[in-house]
């Protein structure tokens, strides 16, 4: 089957973004859907899901379009860290004003895996343009985890490495003291205090898209025990006594990215089944 992609660049906060641009294949500009991409991964997706996905919405009536936030892909700019909230919405809103003004999109939703849930979610709470939301896996945690390779740490505990500085040192007690107390400070207490900030930002962010009411979509897959449990308290805690859309569905057997193909199908099924109720469109149709 061939499948109509274009290339596109728009600016974001002088960097030029690259995304792929999906149009719908009957024509309709009614309904497009944004993707964020997840963390480190560029817009192809885990697995190559986003590219699966963003076909199949394509080829059943909405505009897609897949985009490299900076630093990441062939997007400009540098990505100076890299835990789940190394993003802005800067980047999302730039992708949607150019699905607005330059594919005349009448009505958006955002969607992510991951850290690209956390982001879609940050960006659609402050950005009315946004319709609805599509946030598969999102982590919602106490600290940020790094979404780095444990290559420093693992450096950091390794008592081989240790001695290897206790020998170089000399017995220079006094600058020991002062590289042990630096690592702790830079490893322990700054990472604790920019994690703390950035979940108080999400979760301003998390609240204040639910309290206006519209439509949002939680997927997790069975097996991301931690975070399902997670979600459906702050879900319950966020949302108490107020008017809200909240929906949430469970993959069975499903992990963190859906790499089987039947959790990846099923994920895909009910998203779509979600969105046509959102946009009261019939897809296929």
């Amino acid at each position: 089957m061939k499948f109509s992609e274009e290339p596109v660049y728009f600016e974001s906060r002088g960097y030029k973004l690259f995304g792929i641009f999906h149009p719908p294949k009957d024509g309709n500009n009614d309904f497009g859907i944004i993707f964020a991409n997840s963390g480190m991964q560029n817009r192809v997706g885990p697995h190559r899901l986003y590219v699966v996905f963003a076909r199949i919405l394509s080829q059943i009536g909405y505009a897609v379009l897949r985009i490299d936030l900076p630093g990441i892909g062939e997007s400009e700019g540098t990505l100076t860290e890299t835990h789940f909230d190394a993003y802005d919405q800067d980047g999302l809103t730039s992708a949607i004003n150019f699905m607005k003004r330059t594919k005349n999109i009448k009505r958006l939703a955002l969607f992510g895996i991951c850290a690209g849930a956390r982001t879609s979610l940050k960006a659609g709470s402050i950005d009315r343009r946004v319709d609805g939301l599509v946030l598969w896996s999102l982590p919602i945690i106490s600290i940020a985890p790094s979404m780095t390779s444990p290559d420093r740490l693992r450096k950091a505990v390794s008592i081989h490495a240790w001695k290897k500085y206790f020998d170089s040192s000399r017995g220079n007690f006094k600058s020991i003291f002062r590289d042990v107390r630096g690592l702790f400070w830079n490893s322990v207490l700054k990472g604790e205090r920019r994690s703390k900030k950035h979940h108080r930002g999400f979760f301003t962010a998390f609240s204040s898209y639910i309290r206006s009411g519209r439509p949002v979509l939680f997927l997790y897959g069975e097996k991301d025990n931690v975070l399902i449990e997670e979600s459906k308290v702050k879900i319950k805690e966020l949302s108490a006594d107020i008017n809200h859309s909240c929906d949430y569905i469970i993959i069975r057997n499903g992990n963190h990215t859906f790499t089987s193909m039947d959790t990846q199908k099923e994920a895909i099924s009910e998203t779509i089944a979600w969105l046509s109720r959102w946009s009261n469109r019939n897809p296929g149709a």
